[in-house]
């Protein structure tokens, strides 16, 4: 009988899945949705990070975590943060978007 961790390691290599390759990513979570849901049309989530104000629902989170004196003060930081991970760790930057976001967050 596998454990666990065989199990899944076992099933990334049939499937040919790698959490790890950015550029597949998207294909990956696809694969993986279809399998579970059933759904050939699934499409990714499409967050609009260019948008003015309360980017990744931040007020609210900043409001529940802004009682640690290590925290207060430092929204605009989170929100770079979040940004910074969104671009290169999920979506992608092939318009280039960080540039212009630090550009506009430095300011």
């Amino acid at each position: 009988m596998l454990t666990l961790e065989e199990y899944i390691a076992k099933r990334k290599r049939e499937d040919k899945v790698n959490e790890f390759d950015i550029n597949s990513k998207m294909d990956n979570m696809r694969i993986c949705v279809n399998y579970v849901f059933g759904k050939e049309s699934w499409q990714p989530y499409l967050y609009d990070y260019k948008q003015k104000t309360n980017l990744f629902n931040l007020n609210t989170l900043y409001t529940r975590i802004s009682k640690n004196p290590f925290i207060k003060g430092k929204k605009q930081f989170f929100e770079i943060i979040m940004m910074y991970i969104w671009l290169h760790s999920i979506w992608g930057d092939e318009d280039n978007y960080w540039a212009e976001y630090m550009d506009k967050s430095i300011k």
